[in-house]
């Protein structure tokens, strides 16, 4: 159950204040009649003696529909009329005006008016008039909590999915490292390094929550590799390095038909590819490579050349900072590598 004074996102919000006429008139006796007409019918009423004093008055009052005469000394109801539509384009407005006016009536209705009404006017007219605006009014008040509530639900509900395709993912992530132990908090590390990075280039949020997934996802593939290989220490043969090679590709397999994680395969096919052509798995180069996966390719090996390694110890984070430079152009994006180091992104794990 909901806290008392906490609207619940399982349902819209209620609408419980009054509702208050604002009658607008600089003739007082027709003024009070007005307001004293509809006060008798129930509803609760303000006047104002100007435009002026009416646009000084909405913002303080709950008011659910205006009645005002077209001409009045000052701004007249028409000019009323526009300001109040800009104002709060579902706030009714009824316009009051003399049987020789009848074209300024049909003009105010052109330009938004809710309904005029003629002097010498009937009571009941008026109160008819009255009913039918708020009726108006309401609904329009309604229709827009209703859609608000949608908006806070869906809001809401995609948050949850994206949730819980996240834990899906890091089950799948933490997966992978049970397999190696060597690289235990590697898809975490990469994962920040690369939103961080994605950031710096100026990726959309759908851009980056994907860029986050193949981060996750990037060494999937390693549960296909044998693990004795993946543990191994000292150097591979050509076979063992050749079967390691081939997680990319076997990342593709598992992810490609899963609708949620398509986006990602490109970062995570491509994350071992180099600009001169010397990567795997398709030996792609330059802009060929897609860009999440240049992105991705930074902080991984980062992260690879700061860890410690069966066949080797972690690297110092400067030795692998000028590693990176190193590699700028070859098998680096240098502007990549520049934002990665310009920003300090390695630092943001406090390695």
């Amino acid at each position: 159950m909901s806290a008392p004074g906490v609207v619940s996102a399982e349902q819209p919000a209620p609408l419980d204040e009054e509702d208050v006429i604002l009658v607008v008139d600089d003739d007082g006796s027709i003024r009070e009649l007005i307001a004293d007409v509809l006060t008798a019918k129930g509803y609760t009423c303000a006047t104002a003696e100007s435009a002026e004093q009416a646009l000084e008055m909405l913002p303080t009052r709950n008011v659910s529909l205006v009645i005002s005469d077209i001409y009045m000394s000052g701004m007249t109801g028409v000019d009323l009329l526009a300001k109040v539509s800009r104002l709060d384009p579902d706030l009714p407005v009824i316009l009051i005006t003399g049987m020789a006016d009848m074209d300024a009536a049909i003009e105010a209705l052109k330009k938004g008016a809710y309904d005029f009404l003629t002097k010498p006017f009937h009571l009941d007219n008026l109160a008819f008039s009255a009913a039918r605006g708020l009726e108006k009014r309401r609904f329009a008040v309604e229709r827009k909590a209703y859609q608000e509530f949608l908006e806070r639900t869906v809001a809401k509900r995609t948050q949850d999915l994206k949730q819980a395709n996240l834990d899906l993912i890091l089950a799948l992530s933490e997966a992978i490292e049970a397999k190696d132990r060597y690289t235990r908090g590697n898809c975490n590390r990469v994962r920040v390094m690369s939103q961080a990075l994605g950031a710096a280039v100026g990726m959309d949020e759908k851009s980056l929550e994907m860029l986050e997934y193949a981060a996750l996802l990037h060494d999937i593939g390693k549960i296909a590799v044998p693990g004795k290989i993946l543990n191994k220490k000292g150097p591979l043969t050509v076979e063992e390095f050749a079967l390691i090679k081939e997680h990319p590709l076997a990342a593709v397999k598992m992810l490609g038909e899963l609708a949620l994680l398509r986006p990602a395969v490109p970062a995570i096919r491509g994350h071992h590819e180099r600009l001169d052509g010397r990567g795997y798995p398709d030996g792609l180069t330059g802009d060929r490579i897609p860009l999440e996966a240049r992105i991705l390719s930074v902080p991984d090996a980062f992260d690879a050349m700061t860890s410690q390694r069966p066949y080797r110890p972690a690297m110092p984070v400067d030795a692998a900072m000028d590693e990176l430079c190193l590699g700028k152009g070859t098998q680096f994006d240098p502007q990549l590598v520049d934002l990665f180091l310009e920003h300090a992104i390695s630092r943001k794990l406090n390695l």
